[in-house]
């Protein structure tokens, strides 16, 4: 689970870091650590207030 957190976390620090626009970046669906199963989730991002595109 921790290793999940960081990886998200650091990927939301990417993409706000990389940005040269007004990008917001929000996770979906909250993702979930059970031994053995796939934890998909989702994440959205906008920039300038529209969803982006080519990404």
């Amino acid at each position: 689970m921790r290793k999940l957190t960081v990886f998200l976390f650091s990927l939301l620090f990417l993409f706000t870091g990389c940005s040269n626009g007004d990008w917001e970046v929000t996770i979906k669906t909250t993702p979930f650590y059970k031994e053995g199963v796939a934890a998909p989730f989702a994440v959205q991002i906008k920039e300038n207030g529209k969803l982006a595109k080519q990404l």
